[in-house]
């Protein structure tokens, strides 16, 4: 059987940051981080309109924002916002490459490379 956890409104993608599940949630904007080996809510961050994708640089936290066509970047250590950074219509997906934080921007048929340092 599987635990279930109470995070926020809609809960999308999910990304490991080796102690923390970390998910967004779509409808209330925001971002729960949950320490994975007790299914606690540590935290919830607020982040841009519509949050969507989530990634993890083995620093920060990086999540699309549907809703504002932004990215923001989460200290995965503090939780504090350190950047928020707008890239192409609608971006959905984000991966990280190892240098590059890439977001697939649904409504304008682009991809946005982001530099990581």
């Amino acid at each position: 059987v599987a635990d279930t956890i109470g995070v926020g409104n809609a809960p999308l993608g999910v990304a490991f940051d080796g102690t923390h599940i970390w998910t967004v949630n779509g409808s209330d904007d925001t971002v729960s981080k949950i320490v994975a080996a007790t299914g606690v809510v540590a935290a919830t961050i607020g982040v841009g309109n519509s949050p969507q994708g989530v990634a993890y640089d083995g620093t920060h936290i990086w999540t699309t924002n549907v809703g504002d066509d932004t990215v923001s970047k989460i200290d995965a250590a503090t939780g504090a916002v350190a950047a928020t950074i707008g890239v192409g219509d609608r971006p959905y997906g984000v991966a990280y490459d190892g240098t590059h934080i890439w977001t697939a921007n649904f409504s304008d048929d682009t991809v946005s490379k982001i530099a990581v340092g």
